[in-house]
């Protein structure tokens, strides 16, 4: 137990810390690369983001979860109202940010990250993770290719895919200025880092190691978390190399094989598991590490906006399309309930996981 409970903090505390780190560097990130006044708009623009999720999510979990508990058999009923009460509430806001989409279209540096930011906040439609198993990516890898293509085609990966393309479309056009505007400015070591990040070996000493770690350590999430690694990986990598190779895009610099950028693909890949495993705590710093190496990329001129925006795309699909079906049972249950004198309670419930059973 006590095990557990440490291991369970140490999570989440992790996870608290990271996302204001990375929010912290993408701010100062665009105050210094492209000025106080682009970030200005910028953080105009995301508050409206920031307000429309926090207005359509406001209260809705919790008086679900009561009602469901106190009726189960309403459940469908009571997540359909709840659906349409959140699109109902979204609905302004998501107004106030198309008319001002439109109005920074034409600055060049707030369309980059207006662009950015919707790729890393593409929401997951896919369940979160379930029980914890080893699908031994190694002996069966065939097996888990045929699953995994068999898994392709759905309706989220369909969203995803269709706003990648609109993006690139969209965005298409800001392809040559962005780059000859990066090759005008002074290097920096930063873009490094995100290159490193983002590295094909990189991303997939993470996937065996973590695999490798949860079997030397007996630890069941680790394993399946591993094997999820390497089986998005190895699906990601099938679609990136096929189109580099395929499309022949000349890069910035003059070399070959731009588009996708593998680097952006690779790291949405890890960032969907991520997010698929642990939730939106962990999620969102994956995603805003994965923005960043696609960043990272353009501004040392490797790559396209149109390559990091369709890289992205194909990483969330392989990501989403590895955990499908995966339902993510927590250690605990909280269970809404009431006080002997009719009082509102909340009752937190320790299960366990599978492993410890």
């Amino acid at each position: 137990m006590s095990t557990r409970l440490h291991r369970n903090f140490a999570s989440i505390a992790l996870s608290n810390l990271l996302a204001p780190c990375f929010s912290l560097a993408l701010v100062l990130a665009i105050s210094r690369i492209q000025g106080v006044e682009t970030l200005g708009k910028y953080s105009l623009m995301m508050t409206v983001f920031v307000v429309g999720q926090t207005v359509a999510a406001l209260g809705l979990q919790v008086v679900v979860t009561r009602e469901v508990a106190k009726s189960p058999a309403g459940a469908g009923r009571y997540f359909m109202h709840a659906s349409l009460l959140a699109m109902a509430c979204m609905l302004p806001c998501a107004v106030v940010a198309a008319l001002g989409l439109g109005e920074f279209m034409s600055d060049r540096e707030v369309a980059l990250a207006l662009s950015l930011t919707v790729q890393v906040g593409t929401t997951s439609t896919v369940p979160p993770n379930s029980e914890w198993s080893d699908d031994q990516p190694f002996t069966h890898l065939f097996q888990n290719l045929g699953t995994d293509f068999g898994n392709l085609p759905n309706r989220a990966n369909a969203g995803i895919a269709v706003v990648g393309a609109l993006g690139a479309i969209a965005f298409h056009r800001y392809d040559t200025p962005l780059s000859n505007w990066v090759a005008k400015q002074p290097s920096a070591s930063y873009p490094k880092i995100g290159s490193f990040a983002g590295d094909a070996i990189t991303q997939g000493s993470l996937a065996i190691g973590t695999y490798a770690i949860g079997k030397l350590a007996h630890d069941d999430e680790a394993i399946h978390l591993g094997s999820d690694f390497i089986r998005g990986q190895l699906l990601n990598g099938i679609f990136t190399e096929a189109l580099k190779f395929g499309v022949n895009r000349t890069r910035p610099t003059g070399s070959n094989h731009s588009f996708p950028s593998g680097h952006s693909s690779a790291s949405f890949t890890t960032a969907a598991i991520l997010q698929a495993h642990f939730g939106w705590a962990v999620g969102t710093a994956a995603y805003a590490g994965a923005g960043f190496i696609g960043w990272s990329r353009l501004r040392e001129n490797q790559h396209f906006l149109t390559d990091v925006i369709v890289g992205s795309a194909l990483g969330v699909i392989s990501g989403h399309t590895v955990t499908m079906g995966h339902h993510h049972q927590r250690p605990f249950q909280v269970v809404p309930s009431r006080t002997p004198d009719g009082g509102p309670a909340v009752l937190v419930i320790w299960t366990g996981r599978p492993s410890d059973r």
